[in-house]
């Protein structure tokens, strides 16, 4: 049983200002609401910030009780997070291009919200500071539903002119939180920082260490990785271990080392949701990690080493079994053989 937290009396309530024209088809659950599965959990808040943002993108119905009704979602995330297995992962790794860019900025937002999250916890930030976090990675990218969608669906390398557009959504996303209400807009403003980096390399301002907000580094760091492990229109992804080695090479200079660390712990080499192949030839899918023992997680065995589908599939903690390696690791589209 998912127990939520109440923290909507932290948001005054502006009832007397707001639009309902198109506020009546949001997806407000109640503040005792029971999520049964982590797939109604993901795909309420999926459909509940996809109005949100049409509303905002049409600037007809978007207020503070439009980004309200994201908080139930905020700490239902938190809290479902906070779990051993944390179920919601493996959805950061699942096949799919969204066709509609709209969709595919809300699935880039969510996904960014599991990791930045899961670094949070293993920050060991407190509750309030998670749900903070969280509503930041909801509506860290609004901005983006302003840019052109041929420039976000761009097959090739953008021109010089094209990411200078881009590169204003920081701005958009300000500019749209701002004018809600006064009470977001410390999330305004970590919305406009969230390129920046530490060496003073990102955008929009070039702020440098000590000037960018906390939160925002760490949307920025989640950002990525959710980008590289998720397909693109320009390219395929990459496997986890592939997007932290990336960060690592090219970013290091650009966030601080707690940062990239607590990155590491929550995501490095074979997180939850994807699959490996033994040195036994069976395949599976990792289920659970362990901090101490990243390269030895904890696998269901789903196909024998002919590449049948066990009907019974088996679960391996690879910590307490000595014989079993992992060989090779990848996305469950990748292995068309598998049957």
């Amino acid at each position: 049983m998912v127990r939520t937290v109440d923290i909507i009396n932290k948001f005054p309530s502006q009832e007397k200002e707001f639009s309902f024209t198109k506020m009546e088809e949001l997806s407000v659950p109640s503040r005792d609401h029971k999520l049964k599965t982590v797939k109604e959990l993901y795909e309420g808040a999926r459909e509940n910030l996809f109005k949100i943002l049409q509303l905002a993108k049409d600037k007809e119905g978007f207020s503070i009780h439009s980004i309200n009704s994201m908080i139930p979602y905020v700490n239902d995330f938190v809290s479902h997070l906070q779990t051993e297995d944390a179920p919601l992962i493996p959805l950061v790794y699942r096949e799919g291009k969204e066709d509609d860019i709209g969709m595919h900025i809300v699935v880039h937002s969510l996904n960014t919200a599991i990791v930045a999250i899961r670094i949070g916890i293993g920050l060991k930030f407190g509750n309030d500071k998670l749900k903070k976090l969280a509503m930041l990675a909801f509506f860290h990218d609004v901005g983006m539903i302003m840019v052109p969608a041929e420039i976000l669906q761009k097959n090739g390398k953008l021109t010089p002119k094209e990411v200078s557009i881009l590169r204003k959504h920081p701005e958009y996303g300000y500019n749209i939180m701002r004018e809600t209400n006064r009470i977001y807009e410390n999330l305004a403003n970590e919305i406009y920082q969230e390129h920046e980096r530490v060496d003073g390399s990102g955008y929009p301002k070039g702020l440098k260490k000590g000037e960018i907000s906390e939160n925002s580094i760490i949307i920025g760091i989640s950002d990525i990785y959710t980008s590289l492990v998720s397909p693109r229109y320009h390219r395929p992804r990459c496997l986890p271990f592939e997007a932290v080695k990336e960060i690592i090479a090219t970013s290091k200079e650009q966030f601080p080392q707690r940062f990239i660390r607590g990155l590491i712990n929550e995501f490095s080499v074979f997180p939850q949701g994807i699959y490996v192949r033994l040195n036994s030839g069976e395949v599976g899918r990792v289920i659970a990690t362990k901090r101490f023992a990243p390269l030895r997680p904890v696998v269901e065995i789903l196909y024998d080493a002919e590449g049948q589908r066990m009907q019974s599939p088996k679960i391996v903690d690879m910590v307490k079994d000595n014989i079993l390696q992992i060989t090779s690791a990848f996305f469950e589209e990748e292995e068309p053989n598998l049957r």
